[in-house]
């Protein structure tokens, strides 16, 4: 018997308990049916593949498109859905040569975000960006540029960073910088997106699941790389979630949904969220039917979902700028984080909020007005002492991480292996996650649900 046939079995034999039992604990079938051990495994590949290939799955490097084939081929195997990929080509600011003026500019952590700072001092003609942070944080960060910088730029320490600014502030002195860029020819990979959509015959009512595959770079050169299994989490939940989804169509128990799912690894998130901008930029060129802006629902951004030090995070609605983002994604998004959040609280569970703060592939979603919501387990913000009180009495955990310290001890370090993945947090997660695709797939009309005042 195949690893298919007894996936299924197994999901049959879960649906039948559940229905004889008439107890769904979980608040859904989907959720009941889905294993964290598939996860793992996933996870497992992923860190396998990040070590053959100099411990990166970062884009332009085998070890991603290594990923994107894993994922075609285990769906290709495990279910009938129609996977499709596109390419798009890979910013690369290296290749860029602007006209030498000017000034190096030195820009210190602020209340814009560095890559909103790198767009504003580009328009004065710099030679160069070098940035660096405060005392608090005063080791240097990896951080994504715009794609239209063209600027050589370096991330300097606080200390470090504060020797050129204090010369600079001393007229004095005259405050000279040398850098030495050393290029290397990686060659040309393709950057890819991956999506695989259920079967149905109305494509045009899509909810549209996403993650990304690659991984990010660490270090001050191409040669000093790690894959980061907290990033990969998602990839791994996603792929868990659509086969497991699968199986579950296959049996007679399990209704199918009237909607479209389309489950999809982004590339190059990790450069400025290239891979989800390119996707909804071809669908709202589009005149297609199933691949316009107006066949699209919402869609679920699973990042990162095991967290050692972890929060049940739930992107929140009512942090959506209303300035940049069509208000017309704004009610369904507060309905979706409504309905993870009854259901934390349901199961007993602690939960958070977190910010939709456009440094997540659902950003280009919600600024063509598409409803969004999600999960995220936390990165590099600290667990306070009432947040971890809260953790702690979560029952029959005991688990509430530790206060004053960073979510992911590990993250954007070589310490971020598949050891750091909080195995409990991530089964409430993905289960919570497969408890909202449900709700949400069940709708009897999603669309007027999440754009009460759009739809017909």
């Amino acid at each position: 018997m195949g690893l298919v046939s007894v996936t299924v079995s197994l999901v049959k034999n879960l649906i039948k308990s559940s229905v004889r039992d008439n107890q769904f604990l979980l608040d859904s079938t989907f959720a009941e049916a889905i294993r964290i051990d598939e996860a793992m495994v996933h996870l497992r590949e992923l860190q396998r593949l990040a070590n053959a290939n100099n411990r990166t799955r970062t884009v332009n490097t085998h070890g991603f498109n290594q990923t994107l084939d894993y994922i075609t081929d285990y769906l290709s195997t495990n279910t009938n859905y129609k996977i499709t990929k596109s390419f798009f080509p890979n910013a690369d600011w290296l290749a860029a040569s602007p006209t030498p003026a000017g000034h190096i500019a030195l820009l210190q952590g602020g209340d814009c975000n560095f890559a909103e700072n790198s767009i504003i001092v580009a328009k004065y003609n710099p030679l160069a960006l070098l940035f660096y942070n405060d005392p608090i944080f005063p080791q240097p960060i990896i951080f994504s540029l715009a794609q239209i910088n063209e600027l050589p730029a370096l991330f300097l320490s606080y200390y470090l960073g504060q020797l050129p600014a204090d010369a600079a502030r001393n007229p004095s002195m005259n405050a000279i910088v040398h850098i030495n860029i050393d290029v290397l020819n990686t060659g040309t990979f393709p950057v890819g997106n991956m999506c695989a959509d259920t079967p149905i015959e109305d494509i045009t009512k899509t909810i549209v699941i996403g993650s990304h595959i690659d991984s990010v770079t660490t270090g001050p050169g191409i040669n000093d790389k790690v894959i980061y299994p907290l990033i990969g989490s998602g990839t791994a939940v996603n792929l868990a979630l659509a086969v497991t989804l699968a199986h579950l169509f296959q049996t007679t128990n399990y209704p199918k949904y009237p909607y479209r799912i389309r489950f999809c690894w982004w590339g190059a998130e990790e450069l400025d969220l290239l891979g989800s901008t390119y996707h909804v930029a071809q669908v709202e060129n589009s005149t297609i039917a199933g691949e316009r802006t107006s066949d699209y629902l919402i869609n679920l951004n699973f990042d990162m979902f095991g967290s050692p030090n972890y929060i049940y995070g739930i992107y929140d609605g009512s942090t959506i700028d209303n300035s940049t983002i069509s208000r017309s994604a704004v009610p369904g998004s507060n309905k979706v984080s409504a309905l993870f959040r009854d259901w934390f609280i349901r199961q007993k569970l602690p939960w958070d909020y977190t910010p939709f703060n456009g440094l997540s592939d659902y950003a280009p979603f919600l600024t063509a007005g598409i409803a969004a919501g999600g999960l995220f387990s936390g990165a590099d913000n600290y667990k306070v002492q009432a947040r971890r009180d809260r953790y702690v009495t979560s029952p029959g955990q005991g688990l509430g991480g530790t206060a004053d310290a960073s979510q992911d001890p590990c993250y954007n370090k070589a310490c971020d292996t598949i050891q750091n993945i909080n195995i409990v947090a991530d089964e409430k997660m993905v289960q919570g996650a497969a408890f909202v695709i449900e709700s949400l797939a069940r709708q009897t009309d999603l669309k007027a649900w999440l754009y009460p005042t759009t739809a017909n």
